[in-house]
């Protein structure tokens, strides 16, 4: 499953860092770029740090989530 929601853009939308984004969500900011890049998937994230991320991002859980492989 890959992530649906861009990292990247979320995170230029508010003006932050990956280094912003680690601080507010509480992942590291290795996981955060390799999700970026796509060098991590999502699958590898806990549901308590997708949750999170959403949060942090005010958006929908679900949107995290794409169908397509």
């Amino acid at each position: 499953m890959k992530l649906k929601v861009n990292l990247k853009v979320e995170r230029a939308k508010r003006d932050w860092t990956q280094s912003d984004l680690a601080e507010k969500s509480g992942i590291c900011r290795l996981s955060i770029s390799n999700l970026e890049t796509g060098k991590q998937d999502i699958q590898n994230l806990t549901i308590k740090q997708i949750l999170k991320l959403a949060e942090t991002f005010d958006i929908p859980f679900s949107d995290f989530f794409s169908q397509e492989d």
